[in-house]
Formats: structure tokens, sequence, C-alpha cells
């Protein structure tokens, strides 16, 4: 989710996985995937920005699970009686 902002100043918050396409008409126009629209302040290369500051975040919490969901298999594999 993205954070941007309406002609008239009010913020919108949008999903930015559902973007088909992004007009510059001077203004930004945001098509989404069923066709409906918004147009924005923020200039394209903002909006891009914005999308992949989101998606790295995305990926750095994922990869902050994963990390810690595999020291925790291995701090209880740890702990398991061994079988002799």
């Amino acid at each position: 989710m993205i954070k941007l902002t309406r002609l008239n100043g009010d913020p919108i918050v949008i999903n930015e996985s559902q973007i088909m396409i992004i007009d510059s008409i001077p203004e930004s126009k945001i098509v989404f995937m069923n066709r409906e629209f918004f147009i924005v302040k923020e200039t394209v290369e903002e909006i891009i920005e914005k999308e992949l500051e989101f998606k790295q975040k995305v990926l750095v919490g994922s990869s902050l699970l994963t990390r810690r969901a595999s020291e925790q298999r291995r701090a209880d594999a740890e702990q398991q009686p061994q079988e002799e």
C-alpha cells in the first residue's frame, strides 16, 4: 500500500499491486486493473519510487521472518534429545 495525494489535498492509500497504468496528463492518472482510476498530485517518478520503497520494505520484512523461523527451527532441533 502506498500513500498519495488527491488533487484536492486529501490523502489516499492505494494497493500498488493493482496498478495497471500510470499516465502523466500532467497530473498522474493511476488506472487500476478494474479500470477505475484516481488522479493524484505526485509525479509518475514519485509514484514509482513509493512503489519500490514499499516493495523493498516487504522483501526486507519477509527476509527477517524467514531468518527468524530458521533460527527457531535450529534452536528447537538443538533442544531435542538425541536418539542413540
